[in-house]
């Protein structure tokens, strides 16, 4: 698609309420349910955006989560105005020129982890273990959102700001999931990414009779779960090197010195099936598809 027209469609969906300087935000705001559902839900907790990034945010976004979460501000950068002046003088450039090089922004995942932070009791955690299981449920939250997601980019300019506001954007998938949520339940299909998430951010094997007891399919019929364990795979095409490095280095600078391997190595399962952590996966599913 032409950067003109993408921009033309970013001004005419742009409005009080979306970041006018983030690309295709207003756009993704009106017609993608889950990133709107994320957003609103991150305001109405006091969230708020800027354009105008710091220095250690723009030189190194990822080790500053701990920091937008305790401040609530989510910083983005500009990538509007670039596009407007290069289309002037060149009207006729088309994404796919741009499209590797152009500054994307991850508000949408950001926002994914405001939103089930804000979510938690607030109660601080000194259990190393219990700590380093919040913030792995919380990237593996943020993970499903950015997945399922994808359903809703149904026309190419959808596809195009997205791609720009995610680090997820498995478009090949769409039809894979569309038709598991069609089959089995939008609600239990959610919930299940999540838990398979969660498995692959502690580098485990999914235990399928765990999550068949968790979610009450245990006498679901065979056809339901060889659906589930399909698209269950999509959560283990997470790069390893982020899984280990990035997570470690996330985990460390929380004051969590531990090894990674000897951090995780406990029965998370067990944790996720409290009663508050099942309320918090129930209810923040109703929210974000709701």
């Amino acid at each position: 698609m032409k950067i003109s027209k993408l921009l033309e469609l970013h001004v005419q969906n742009s409005d009080a309420h979306s970041l006018t300087t983030n690309f295709g935000d207003g756009y993704l705001l009106k017609n993608n349910r889950i990133y709107r559902n994320i957003r609103t839900l991150a305001v109405q907790n006091g969230y708020t955006y800027s354009d105008k990034p710091d220095r250690d945010y723009a030189s190194l976004p990822f080790s500053q989560l701990e920091r937008i979460l305790d401040t609530r501000k989510v910083p983005f950068t500009d990538n509007v105005t670039v596009l407007e002046n290069l289309a002037r003088r060149h009207p006729f450039l088309q994404w796919e020129d741009l499209s590797d090089g152009l500054k994307k922004n991850y508000v949408f995942h950001e926002s994914c982890h405001a939103v089930i932070r804000s979510a938690d009791d607030g109660a601080a955690l000194t259990d190393e273990r219990k700590l380093a299981f919040k913030m792995l449920l919380e990237e593996s939250f943020a993970n499903v959102c950015e997945l399922i997601a994808v359903i809703d980019a149904q026309d190419a300019a959808h596809r195009v700001f997205y791609e720009a506001n995610s680090y997820t954007a498995l478009f090949s998938d769409r039809s894979n999931f569309q038709r598991a949520c069609d089959e089995i339940g939008e609600g239990m299909v959610f919930q299940f990414l999540w838990i398979a998430y969660l498995h692959s951010n502690f580098l485990k094997v999914p235990d399928e009779r765990a999550w068949q007891r968790m979610l009450g399919l245990t006498k679901a019929p065979a056809s339901q779960v060889r659906t589930l364990k399909a698209i269950a795979k999509i959560a283990f095409t997470l790069d390893l090197n982020f899984r280990t490095k990035t997570t470690q280095l996330h985990l460390q600078l929380s004051g969590l010195e531990t090894p990674l391997d000897k951090l995780i190595n406990f029965d998370f399962l067990s944790e996720l099936e409290t009663a508050q952590n099942k309320k918090l996966l129930k209810d923040l599913t109703q929210q974000v598809l709701s």
